[in-house]
């Protein structure tokens, strides 16, 4: 991407968040889960095709919750446009984890040793979509802690031809977010892919209650 189509990339998504910011209805439903940690670091886990939603809702997470979180991105021109949306609130890693993957992880694993919370698309960076990778469960036993996972649903919204099919909502639609039960790490005996099976399972169902809320929610 250009440097001048990046421009305009940056000023469109920053006034669609901005009108989605003050425009649309945002419901969270199982805030006692992160209220229940009282600012302690965790690992925070989302599919994929809710990135641009979650620019929005992680720093209001962070404010409501005292979480520090802290987001691997590409070091990429188009990871340099993603990393200049999040605000101060939330740190950033610049790395792959499809590339110097240790690299990157060392870096989170640092982060979380300093009391940030990582936070992972967790089919990610190219999936295959609704499956979750390690990594995510592999900070979670490196530092002990609990695994968040996070549903998410919208209405209106479209869904785009990427490999995630990623949600675009509309700014002034209704948004709900469900906090998932925490899920404790794995155990030093347990297989990583079998702990990312667990991981799926509680995405899913986290994305079943939010859109099961968002079905019953007042238009």
């Amino acid at each position: 991407m250009s440097a001048a189509r990046r421009s305009l990339a940056r000023a469109v998504l920053r006034g669609y968040l901005g009108l989605a910011r003050y425009g649309c209805r945002r419901r969270v439903a199982g805030g006692e889960h992160l209220a229940a940690l009282a600012g302690a670091p965790c690992v925070l886990c989302f599919w994929h095709q809710h990135v641009l939603p979650m620019v929005l809702w992680l720093p209001e997470l962070a404010r409501a919750h005292g979480l520090r979180p802290v987001v691997l991105i590409s070091p990429s021109r188009d990871g340099a446009l993603a990393a200049g949306l999040l605000p101060p609130i939330v740190g950033v890693v610049r790395g792959s984890s499809s590339r110097a993957g240790v690299a990157a992880l060392r870096a989170l694993a640092k982060a979380l040793a300093e009391g940030r919370s990582p936070v992972f698309a967790a089919d990610g960076p190219r999936g295959p979509a609704e499956r979750a990778k390690t990594g995510a469960l592999f900070l979670a036993r490196h530092g002990g802690v609990p695994l968040i996972p996070l549903g998410l649903a919208y209405r209106p919204a479209r869904r785009l031809r990427s490999w995630d099919r990623a949600w675009l909502p509309a700014p002034l639609g209704c948004w709900q977010m469900v906090v998932g039960a925490p899920l404790p790490p794995p155990a030093s005996g347990e297989g990583l892919e079998s702990a990312a099976r667990r991981l799926d399972a509680a995405l899913q169902a986290a994305q079943a209650e939010a859109r099961a809320r968002l079905a019953s929610a007042p238009e």
